[in-house]
């Protein structure tokens, strides 16, 4: 492997880190990420049409966050990551 072979991943992941500062803020990036990648929104009731191999996310009102590929089989699924806000976060924003 190669000296700084991940140079590009690493000044990405930092240029996200500095504006992404808050738990909003990770998500709002996270969102423009997704539909940079040609991502498309769905919700809980939209899972059973989804087409398979495509890349969906849900935003459940900023807080939740899931993006996902849809497989051949809409009753199964496999989450590699997840962003939530926590109890206490969801409290000190009401």
């Amino acid at each position: 492997m190669k000296r700084n072979g991940y140079k590009n991943e690493i000044d990405s992941f930092l240029k996200f880190l500095d504006a992404a500062p808050s738990t909003y803020l990770v998500i709002k990036e996270l969102l423009g990420m997704l539909e940079n990648a040609g991502a498309k929104e769905t919700d809980i009731s939209g899972i059973k049409d989804l087409e398979p191999g495509k890349l969906y996310y849900i935003n459940f009102r900023d807080n939740i966050l899931a993006a996902f590929i849809s497989g051949s089989d809409p009753s199964r699924a496999n989450i590699a990551a997840a962003h939530y806000k926590t109890q206490a976060e969801l409290q000190e924003e009401a």
